[in-house]
């Protein structure tokens, strides 16, 4: 039964995806595939350095996720640039985890039927559609078709359910909602593994926070503008935050690629009062479950987990993404459906058995409408100009629409308009200078101060935040020098390529073109008649 699931899935996943699959690498998905060297040449040494708590490939990243970057060599020895294999194995991976929620529902004691709604509402839910689409999110569908295993592994085979474990958290960090999930159905006596094996993965999560937290912190992206606001200003955004994802999972309205939705100012702003309501809510009706010791306390609590990392406790730059969704869906579908079923006695069942009509048919139209939409988002990643017009669509002050209106005025020769995005884009607090610095199209504002002054600020900020890294990768470096270019420093810009080149790694080819540049750079800055310095390079090979 469950092989013909995964089977029909497979294929309405492939129907519902299949605007995306001729899309190209997007933002991320440079950073894990088309521009990681690790991942392309994939060696020996490559793969050891992978595997490296402490390596490169782990700073790069700024998480430590071997096995996702290992399932992202073995696509590229496979794929290679071509997009079209990545986003099928992605949409496999999605279909195999909505099979597995259906087996996990099952086993939770829902019928065939409720199980099957659940899933299918899964599948078709456009909250997923960047989980699915963005090739680097790989990451997402490994970790929780791993933590399912495990969850369903767990009570008679737990040493697999370790091995699942353990290799979901190393996908993405996400999947250690497992624990919290074990831990409570142990507690209400429910199927879960002996407690000698809580105990045991609990102390494998503490080992591996030790590496994770670390490249995290270097990273920087626990530190965003939520990190600075008093306790209760942070709660309030919190609130804010359940209101939004609350609304997205129940009806998809507000999906988006790259969300900027402001930190709220009121405790009477509308999605502040939605949190609050919601959360009481949820709250009330998991202490009920938890006093009943129901099976459903187990499923908010799987939901509850998968909202926590994001949920600005540990304050975070982007704390609001579809592919959040991801890991807080299952648990909801779950618990509302285990509710339902302590609410009305025997009602999946009559639903199988065809007792229950209306509902059928309400179900039916909403997971068509749900498809459909999930459909329509595809296309978003179809191309890097959907995906930037969809962010501009909808947050028009947001980074992406401001990059674009400062493109499209660069393209019309509207100077005026140009740098009025620009110093939008500084007041934003954005600090990525390359897409400003190397586009051509800036070139007749470059010199003006107004520009100058938001490159400049991007630069410094890469400056302070390498310079005082420890022990700087040689990516890190490459960065620092380019940084050390755009703040006019050659200089100092040497000094850190030349550092980078004392063990590049695979990045020896890119550090040597920029040291190129920097020595070229040097010499224009020496006054005129000044001899050339031995330590100019010749132009790289």
């Amino acid at each position: 039964m469950l092989v013909a699931l995964f089977a029909t899935y497979t294929a309405l996943g492939c129907l519902l995806y299949r605007p995306a699959f001729h899309g190209g690498f997007l933002s991320d998905d440079a950073l894990y595939l088309f521009d990681n060297p690790y991942v392309q040449r994939f060696s020996g040494s490559d793969i050891g350095a992978i595997l490296d708590p402490w390596g490169v490939p782990a700073k790069n990243v700024a998480q430590y996720v071997p096995v996702d970057l290992l399932l992202h060599g073995l696509e590229w020895q496979l794929f290679g640039a071509n997009p079209l294999g990545y986003h099928v194995v992605n949409v496999v991976g999605h279909a195999l985890v909505t099979t597995l929620l259906v087996a996990l529902l099952r086993a939770a004691g829902l019928s065939f039927g409720a199980a099957l709604v659940g899933g299918t509402f899964f599948l078709v839910h456009p909250a997923n559609v960047e989980a699915v689409a963005w090739m680097s999110q790989l990451k997402s569908i490994a970790a929780l078709a791993l933590a399912l295993c495990a969850l369903l592994l767990a009570p008679r085979h737990p040493w697999a359910a370790t091995g699942a474990f353990v290799l979901g958290v190393l996908s993405k960090a996400s999947a250690l909602l497992v624990l919290p999930v074990v831990a409570v159905r142990k507690w209400i006596g429910s199927a879960a593994p002996q407690t000698r094996w809580v105990a045991l993965w609990t102390l494998l999560v503490a080992a591996y926070t030790l590496p994770q937290l670390a490249v995290a912190k270097r990273s920087g992206l626990a530190l965003g503008e939520s990190a600075a606001l008093p306790l209760g200003e942070r709660l309030r955004e919190t609130a804010s935050l359940i209101g939004r994802y609350f609304v997205i999972a129940a009806t998809s309205i507000g999906v988006s690629v790259q969300h900027e939705p402001p930190v709220p100012t009121s405790w009477l702003d509308s999605w502040v009062i939605t949190g609050i309501l919601v959360a009481g809510a949820l709250t009330a009706r998991t202490l009920g479950a938890f006093g009943a010791r129901r099976e459903e306390a187990a499923w908010w609590t799987f939901a509850a987990a998968g909202f926590l990392p994001v949920s600005q406790v540990l304050p975070m730059v982007f704390p609001m993404a579809d592919r959040y969704l991801y890991f807080i869906l299952p648990g909801a579908i779950g618990a509302l459906l285990l509710a339902v079923s302590q609410a009305k006695p025997g009602f999946w069942e009559r639903w199988g058995r065809g007792g229950t009509f209306l509902p059928g048919v309400l179900a039916a139209v909403g997971l068509t409408l749900l498809a459909l939409r999930a459909h329509e988002r595809a296309a978003v990643f179809s191309s890097s100009e959907a995906y930037v017009a969809d962010a501009a669509a909808h947050y028009p002050d947001g980074t992406q629409a401001l990059l674009l209106r400062a493109a499209r005025s660069a393209e019309a020769g509207e100077r005026a308009a140009t740098l009025d995005a620009v110093d939008a884009l500084g007041r934003r607090g954005y600090n990525s200078v390359l897409p400003l610095e190397n586009d051509s199209r800036f070139d007749f504002v470059r010199d003006d101060p107004r520009f100058q002054s938001v490159v400049q600020a991007g630069a410094r900020f890469w400056t302070e935040r390498i310079r005082n890294l420890p022990n700087p990768t040689p990516n890190e470096l490459l960065t620092l020098g380019r940084a050390y270019l755009v703040q006019q420093e050659p200089g100092a810009a040497i000094a850190a390529l030349h550092q980078a080149l004392a063990d590049p790694g695979p990045y020896r080819t890119a550090i040597l073109a920029e040291l190129h540049e920097a020595e070229a750079a040097e010499i224009r800055a020496r006054p005129p008649g000044e001899e050339k310095g031995q330590n100019d390079l010749p132009p790289p090979h």
